[in-house]
């Protein structure tokens, strides 16, 4: 592609981003300012220092929005936790080749597959993955990867991969956490608008932040590539057009919701505890067998408290239609399944 499309009426776009006042902004900055010229916070050796991991964190969680849900737990956890993996040799060695290395070396290619490494280390769900509740961190590693290298790799997210997929760089519009969608789309689509561009010089003096990389510019223009609010509507309206689908299977976020109202609060927390234990152990079938096993959970707390039909007349009215009852028998034996495979199962929902 020879247009640029997401840069396309940059210098509008970059006074709109930094006429917003946002007090944290100073958080990112802080990191820019400490990369320095070599736009890293890696040393020669492949080290991160301590006082980078704090800056690190304090982006992460109060600029770039990465602590929804509490995902990133305390500061003490989770720098903690990103130390390991950053202090893990092979990873040391890639972050050493990474060293003057930005979006628009020749040879940025060639880097793939250290970059998928570094991605697939950062984003590793599990005990010893960053989110504090045991799942994956696919956007937060895209962040991390950027803070440690601001003008080599770029973020991926959700309004990233909207921006993408509304300038024609994408055809899947939502799906985006993998791997494959960061290079081959985001980083490319970078790479790619940056080329067409030609004068980057000029490019980075259109941005008035004192503190600022390419991919930084790019970042800030493709907030601005596609309305948010217009996303929203149109993402509502092309899901009311499509036939449902969760009307075969319990609707898990609002058997949640009701078994809260219930006053079943201490039930619902082993219940999710418990549920990052079998995502960890079904990280990737397709259906997620870990939902469905959450699923008869929460079935098999409402029979045992008798409150199944409040629940299915308010939230899951085709419960009672063939492929809802097909789904029930499935709980029903996934629910056995986990009496055999985790007894104390049996005390959650007694």
């Amino acid at each position: 592609m020879n247009s640029t499309r997401i840069l396309n009426g940059a210098k509008q776009k970059l006074q709109s981003y930094n006429s917003q006042k946002s007090p944290n902004r100073k958080y990112y900055l802080d990191c820019l300012v400490a990369a320095g010229k070599p736009q890293t916070l890696v040393d020669s050796k492949g080290n991160v220092s301590d006082s980078n991991l704090q800056l690190i964190y304090k982006a992460l969680r109060y600029y770039l929005g990465m602590n929804k849900f509490g995902v990133m737990g305390t500061r003490e956890g989770f720098t903690s936790r990103l130390e390991v993996k950053l202090t893990d040799n092979n990873v040391q060695s890639i972050l050493i080749k990474f060293t003057n290395v930005d979006i628009l070396s020749v040879n940025i290619t060639s880097y793939r597959k250290d970059a998928k490494q570094l991605y697939d280390h950062l984003s590793s769900p599990g005990p010893g993955g960053l989110s504090a509740n045991g799942n994956s961190f696919c956007v937060g590693a895209t962040k991390i990867m950027h803070l440690l290298y601001p003008n080599l790799f770029v973020i991926l997210d959700s309004v990233m991969a909207e921006a993408l997929w509304h300038n024609g760089y994408r055809k899947k519009r939502w799906q985006y956490n993998n791997f494959d969608t960061y290079w081959d789309e985001a980083m490319l689509c970078c790479l790619q608008e940056l080329q067409a561009w030609g004068n980057t010089r000029g490019l980075l003096k259109l941005d008035t932040d004192e503190y600022t990389t390419l991919v930084r510019v790019f970042d800030k223009c493709r907030l601005y590539s596609v309305s948010t609010n217009t996303t929203r509507k149109t993402r509502q309206a092309v899901t009311n057009t499509l036939p449902s689908k969760k009307s075969a299977w319990l609707p898990m976020r609002e058997a949640k919701s009701f078994a809260l109202s219930k006053g079943y609060g201490k039930e619902v927390a082993e219940i999710e505890s418990f549920r990052n234990i079998v995502k960890f152990n079904y990280p990737g079938s397709r259906p997620k067998k870990w939902r469905k096993y959450i699923r008869a959970l929460y079935r098999k707390l409402f029979i045992s408290r008798g409150v199944w039909g409040q629940f299915v007349s308010k939230y899951w009215p085709d419960h009672n239609k063939q492929i809802g009852q097909k789904a029930c028998l499935e709980y029903n034996k996934l629910a056995q399944e986990l009496l055999s495979q985790y007894p104390k199962t049996d005390k959650l929902l007694n």
